[in-house]
């Protein structure tokens, strides 16, 4: 069985606002709770067809998180 989680609010912010040295427990805890699919769904959504200041922001979360975009 696959457990999913939808995201309903944006988690940009949350993130823009982690420390870097909180990052890592960021990412397992939402890894074990099985959010971590849902948010970089949500903020991929919000990177390909948010406005403006949303892609940008969205660009700087999945960055803080480690996933590289060119």
């Amino acid at each position: 069985m696959n457990d999913q989680t939808v995201i309903a609010t944006s988690p940009t912010i949350e993130i823009l606002n982690l420390l870097d040295a909180q990052v890592p427990d960021y990412v397992s805890a939402k890894r074990r709770n099985h959010q971590l699919g849902g948010i970089i769904g949500k903020l991929n959504h919000e990177l390909m067809f948010g406005t403006s200041n949303k892609r940008k922001n969205a660009s700087a979360a999945l960055e803080k998180l480690g996933y590289v975009l060119d």
